[in-house]
């Protein structure tokens, strides 16, 4: 059993570090994990590693941007810790631009020893809490196979919530993904209407519709209006009249304008 003084020290040791804990705006595990890291700074123990594999066609732009959106809503990646006068204090940047890292293994897509050897390597590196909470690259395993590791320091992050930033992710790529589709759907290339214009004029159904719409002007039954009044007749047939405008007759013309509009020649 422990010694009245071990207790005593055990006990002032407990209450010095919830008065650092009240100081601060972590959490109590955060503090512990703060802790940890400032003791070494080289431990690794808290980095929280996922490999998620993914069989497909993947776009790595798009995937970049997605993790970008993602770092957007997800304030926790985007957390860093410094500290003040001693004290941890925990900060949230507005914005944080990161580019995915890819990274070609597709030597190693039948081997699924040397990608987990790759993994180790990646997350026996010390995150430098102060500046990024999180690791991240693209593996490309070969064509259409890829495979996406995240790495994430216990100060900022569960298991659970690893799952969150996955599902985050996805969400983001397949709505963009889907947003370009529909965009390309919806604003086509007018080359691609020229295309197709000229493949109609040539198609049997412009012969057909320009058959159906002579036959209608030479039918008697086919009439149109104009202000109410219908053509005399439904000839296509039309009669251009010259004459010369001279100043009488153009004056001829501006009184008729004015006295239609209730206006005189002085006004």
């Amino acid at each position: 059993m422990p010694t009245e003084e071990e207790q005593r020290q055990s006990s002032g040791g407990y209450e010095q570090l919830e008065r650092l804990r009240e100081r601060t705006n972590l959490t109590r595990n955060q503090l512990g994990f703060w802790l940890i890291q400032q003791l070494d700074p080289s431990d690794t123990s808290c980095n929280m590693g996922s490999l998620y594999r993914i069989d497909g066609g993947l776009d790595p732009l798009v995937f970049n941007e997605s993790f970008q959106a993602m770092l957007r809503s997800t304030d926790a990646l985007r957390a860093c810790f410094t500290t003040e006068n001693g004290d941890p204090v925990q900060r949230f940047r507005e914005t944080l631009s990161y580019e995915v890292e890819v990274v070609d293994l597709g030597s190693c897509r039948l081997d699924d020893d040397l990608i987990e050897q790759w993994c180790a390597e990646r997350i026996a590196r010390p995150l430098n809490i102060a500046e990024r909470c999180f690791d991240t690259a693209l593996l490309k395993l070969g064509d259409d196979r890829w495979a996406w590791y995240l790495c994430v320091h216990h100060v900022v992050i569960d298991g659970y919530s690893m799952n969150l930033v996955f599902d985050r992710v996805a969400r983001a790529y397949r709505s963009t993904m889907e947003s370009r589709s529909k965009s390309d759907e919806d604003h086509l290339r007018f080359e691609e209407f020229v295309d197709t214009e000229r493949q109609y004029r040539q198609s049997q159904a412009a012969t057909a519709d320009g058959a159906y719409w002579g036959d209608r002007e030479r039918t008697d039954g086919f009439e149109n209006t104009f202000y109410g009044r219908r053509r005399e007749t439904n000839r296509n047939r039309c009669t251009r009249k010259s004459f010369e405008l001279t100043k009488s007759v153009s004056k001829s013309l501006l009184d008729q304008t004015l006295n239609v509009c209730g206006r005189t020649g002085n006004e």
